[in-house]
């Protein structure tokens, strides 16, 4: 009879008996763990969220114009993996300035939002090249943009010669202000798939968001089409 439970095994259907039985899934999940513990692991918490998310711009940038803006308490600390604490942001881009073409209004502002690892683990090299070209040291970069504390000025100077790591697509719109926070607000989901977008492709060359990290934080050269990574 169907459901039946036969002496000493736990259900007919089954090779297991009674009291030992196995999920059929047990050794992938066992394989599972190991390999979460052995890669840098995607690790974020939904506690702290605002709604609406909270914007922090930056002082050296003007909304209407086009300038960073840092959105906090998308998580109680971005992080890209344990290893490696990074922060989201909003970019917001001109394009009439940008390009100096006209643009209907629609489409006159574009915004994108980035993930970037925190100051102390960007490459040496990639911050004295980001520090020379304002003719500063990286000391002097550091003091003059807040970098390593609150400041964040450099990320749009690291972005501009190095680039990010997207999350998600980038969304036009003729009012700045609620551009931004349109892509604020999506943040927290991008933040819950960060992993998606560090595997995916963000080029026609299939360079990853890994390879952006890698190029971040150990100064490695993006991999040309088809080279193993």
């Amino acid at each position: 009879m169907k459901g039946h439970m036969e002496k000493g095994k736990f259900h007919p259907h089954t090779d297991y008996k009674k009291g030992t039985r196995m999920s059929r899934d047990q050794n992938a999940k066992t394989q599972g763990t190991k390999i979460r513990k052995q890669r840098l692991t995607v690790a974020s918490s939904p506690k702290g969220l605002k709604t609406p998310t909270e914007i922090v711009s930056n002082p050296s940038g003007n909304a209407d114009d086009g300038s960073l803006h840092r959105v906090i308490d998308v998580v109680a600390e971005p992080m890209i993996t344990r290893r490696i604490p990074s922060n989201i942001y909003v970019n917001l881009i001109n394009m009439e300035e940008a390009t100096g073409d006209d643009f209907e209004p629609d489409k006159k502002y574009v915004a994108e939002v980035i993930l970037m690892p925190q100051w102390r683990y960007i490459h040496p090299k990639i911050k004295e090249d980001v520090a020379s070209q304002n003719a500063w040291t990286v000391k002097e970069l550091e003091e003059n943009t807040g970098a390593g504390k609150d400041g964040f000025s450099w990320v749009a100077d690291v972005m501009s010669s190095y680039g990010g790591i997207r999350l998600g697509s980038d969304e036009s719109g003729a009012d700045p202000k609620e551009l931004v926070q349109r892509l604020a607000d999506k943040a927290p989901a991008y933040a819950g798939m960060i992993g998606f977008f560090l595997d995916s492709a963000w080029n026609g060359m299939g360079n990853t968001g890994w390879d952006s990290l890698k190029m971040l934080t150990k100064n490695k050269p993006l991999p040309a089409f088809g080279k193993s990574r």
